[in-house]
């Protein structure tokens, strides 16, 4: 845990060595939110008190983000890819089903997953090259990227956040490439190391977590 300008303020464990983190994210209010065993566990901030586990069918959580309504959409692997949508209270909403290989027609096993102020949900096929949009109402809008080198093309994609303009940022080999939100490209920001994570703050500050470092961005609105 680190403070507002990136000075170590504590830290607390999950699990033992062997635990892998799959998924992370914090709400405004300090909760965490840790996706690993294919569950989603609740913690709290400050001290890494446990406060619970998401409820759910059955293990198989990947990936987990969370909404500006305080929701959660979460990426679940067991046999398919599905996005499942939970509210500020941990009551399932709905739940996408195969959502990016039923779009595709492709398998996708490593999905990503983003959300954006408006409620659009943005899941980022890892095996596909690509970013697929989904609405409020958990149906597919459009798709963008493809496999390639050239701008708004993806070599090993590997994470996805949105900012609070709409714009959508997905980190691969190439840096971090960014789009408007119907998937147009825009730019490319170089970094040093791949981004394996990625978070904005209500700045619209980029946070990158690029292998033993992070890095800060200040992104302008336009």
């Amino acid at each position: 845990m680190f403070d507002s300008a990136g000075k170590f303020v504590t830290q607390w464990t999950i699990g033992d060595r062997k635990t892998l983190i799959r998924g992370f994210a914090a709400d405004r209010k300090g909760t965490v939110y840790v996706a690993e065993g294919g569950r989603i566990d609740r913690f709290r901030g400050e001290t890494g008190e446990k406060l619970g586990t998401l409820e759910y069918e059955r293990n198989g959580f990947d990936d987990v983000t969370v909404g500006a309504d305080g929701g959660l959409v979460t990426a679940w692997q067991s046999n398919r890819d599905d996005i499942v949508v939970f509210d500020a209270n941990g009551k399932l909403v709905r739940t996408i089903r195969e959502a990016i290989s039923g779009a595709s027609g492709d398998s996708e096993l490593a999905m990503r997953v983003a959300v954006d102020g408006a409620g659009y949900i943005y899941a980022l096929g890892r095996f596909n090259d690509g970013v697929f949009k989904f609405g409020r109402d958990g149906k597919f809008m459009n798709r963008f990227g493809s496999a390639g080198d050239q701008p708004g093309q993806f070599r090993a994609p590997y994470s996805i956040a949105v900012d609070g303009y709409g714009r959508i940022y997905v980190g691969d080999m190439k840096g971090i490439q960014v789009f408007d939100a119907n998937g147009r490209y825009l730019a490319l920001i170089g970094s040093k190391g791949m981004a394996f994570g990625m978070v904005f703050n209500e700045k619209n500050e980029l946070f990158v977590i690029a292998r033993d470092h992070v890095i800060k961005f200040a992104v302008p609105a336009q």
